[in-house]
């Protein structure tokens, strides 16, 4: 594709719109299903675990209208694929409620990654353009959850958040627990509260040493501890739907206890 840098100079935006018709006439790519936008840096939380340094507002996020304009009229242009907003904290967006109603107006479906504590205050948005998916963070039992993520409250706010989401008609509540040397051997203390939750399934995402999490490794969960927690889903996921997200790569032997078909 360097034909197409040469024709569009330093126009990014350009270049990645030539090469996506290009490739989609030849037939080698289809519409994304899914497009995820880390809509800002900014978070009330300070998260060891964080893949980014999610904090202050950092320079160049995107306004409003540039929201609108490259991230939601793009995906209907790729045939309206799900917008994954995700940040940060996404709630802390302002201009979150206008986004999220352009984007159904356009007719881009969209999900949501949240730490929690911000959902009650948008519930209006949430049940008049119900997300199609929304994850919300938990760390671990009520004690540890708290502690990791340097808010008292912050758990039962996570779990406040879950139930009101199905109450106004979300139809896939997830509880994402992100895996590390600490929480991996407190799963079973938490299963009572995913099920209390309302959470439709419990997501298991393994911490990967970039952004704040780099200074953190030894926070990374030992080889020992992922095939304990391999055991634990594979015994849940005959009560209850467990999902292994992409960034375990493959589990290997116990890969089908996770992955639909």
């Amino acid at each position: 594709m360097g034909i197409l840098h040469r024709l569009f100079g330093r126009r990014a935006a350009d270049v990645w719109r030539a090469e996506a018709r290009l490739l989609h006439r030849l037939g080698y790519v289809h519409s994304p299903e899914a497009v995820q936008w880390i809509s800002t840096s900014v978070c009330d939380l300070s998260c060891p675990h964080c893949y980014s340094h999610a904090g202050k507002r950092s320079h160049g996020e995107l306004t409003t209208d540039e929201a609108r304009r490259l991230i939601v009229d793009e995906l209907v242009r790729l045939n309206r694929p799900v917008l994954v907003i995700a940040g940060g904290e996404t709630l802390l967006r302002k201009d979150f409620p206008d986004v999220i109603a352009y984007a159904r107006r356009r007719g881009v479906p969209w999900a949501i990654h949240t730490h929690g504590g911000r959902v009650e205050q948008h519930l209006e948005t949430f049940a008049k353009y119900p997300p199609v998916m929304a994850a919300i963070s938990l760390d671990g039992p009520r004690e540890y959850h708290d502690h990791f993520r340097g808010k008292a409250g912050s758990f039962d706010a996570a779990i406040r958040a879950m139930r009101a989401l199905k109450r106004v008609g979300v139809p896939e509540v997830v509880a994402g627990t992100t895996i590390n040397r600490e929480n991996a051997d407190l799963l079973a203390d938490m299963v009572a509260d995913v099920f209390a939750s309302g959470a439709d399934s419990w997501g298991f995402h393994l911490m990967t040493p970039e952004g704040r999490a780099s200074e953190h490794a030894d926070l990374l969960p030992t080889p020992r501890q992922l095939r304990r927690i391999a055991g634990f889903g594979r015994r849940l996921r005959a009560v209850f739907h467990v999902e292994l997200d992409n960034e375990w790569g493959s589990a290997g032997a116990d890969d089908c206890f996770y992955r639909d078909e």
